[in-house]
């Protein structure tokens, strides 16, 4: 709710991009379009981090150097953040990715690719089964449908 994923897609992507909810393309058969995406509403947000107890939120957010993407992304973030009242400190490291698997990060910007056969076991099953899930998710139901998809 804090990012304006529209914004993203008009002026990085010049128009040629679709918001989606999912790590999956709209037009892939795994995507569910019943799942909508959040909607950009730094108001609902504020509200919702007020309820939380997180007033005066302070968020640094690692952003690979170099990668120009990322970095237009992150500062439209850091606006936006800004909004809700959250403040995004946006830092470029060259060392990222070891940084991301020690875990040394509030916040963690990256992308990836993959082919048409997309198999994201390794970026959201629990650890240690998972190599890649920086964020540390462990959700057994996350798991379960990690497992049934390959």
């Amino acid at each position: 709710m804090l990012l304006d994923r529209d914004t993203i897609v008009r002026t990085i992507q010049n128009g040629r991009g679709r918001v989606a909810s999912a790590p999956w393309e709209p037009d892939d058969a795994a995507y569910d379009a019943q799942v909508t995406p959040w909607p950009f509403d730094p108001e609902a947000a504020r509200a919702l981090l007020a309820e939380a107890g997180a007033t005066a939120l302070h968020v640094s957010l690692l952003v690979p150097a170099g990668s120009v993407t990322l970095g237009r992304v992150a500062t439209i973030w850091q606006a936006d953040a800004k909004r809700a009242g959250v403040t995004l400190d946006v830092v470029e490291d060259p060392a990222v990715m070891e940084r991301a698997r020690a875990g040394s990060f509030e916040g963690f910007a990256f992308g990836w690719t993959t082919g048409p056969e997309q198999d994201l076991y390794h970026h959201f099953h629990s650890p240690p089964a998972a190599t890649d899930n920086y964020g540390a998710c462990s959700d057994a139901e996350v798991d379960r449908l990690t497992q049934a998809i390959r």
